[in-house]
């Protein structure tokens, strides 16, 4: 999938690929990935 495709995307179905997407990274954070230590300083 290239950002071409991702634009000529309907709404709905970019809506449905960023779920899917953060629910990925929610998963994968789940299992010992970190957040870099500046977001906290940020924070």
């Amino acid at each position: 999938m290239t950002t071409v495709d991702i634009v000529a995307m309907p709404v709905a179905e970019k809506l449905k690929l960023m779920e899917t997407l953060w629910d990925s990274l929610c998963i994968q954070s789940a299992v010992g990935v970190e957040s870099p230590a500046w977001r906290g300083e940020v924070l």
